[in-house]
């Protein structure tokens, strides 16, 4: 399953750990690039820029998409790419 996450906060970043390591293909897209590398040994796909190549990609494969947005509190926001 090909799961696209938006924000790699504390619970982006753990639901993008847990994911991977069920074997799902993860998308992980942030701005934060330090944040990032530290996630990339784990993480197949990445990317810290909003690079329209491979948003374009993440969202043309996701069969989910998930944004867990940096608000103060958690947020998490799932949808269904059908």
């Amino acid at each position: 399953m090909n799961i696209l996450i938006l924000g790699s906060g504390i619970v982006g970043a753990n639901l993008a750990k847990k994911l991977s390591e069920q074997g799902k293909n993860v998308f992980l897209l942030d701005d934060d690039a330090n944040e990032l590398k530290n996630l990339a040994e784990v993480l197949q796909r990445h990317h810290s820029t909003p690079n329209t190549s491979f948003l374009a990609t993440a969202m043309a494969k996701a069969e989910l998409a998930v944004t867990c947005p940096f608000t103060g509190a958690v947020t998490v926001v799932v949808h269904n790419v059908d």
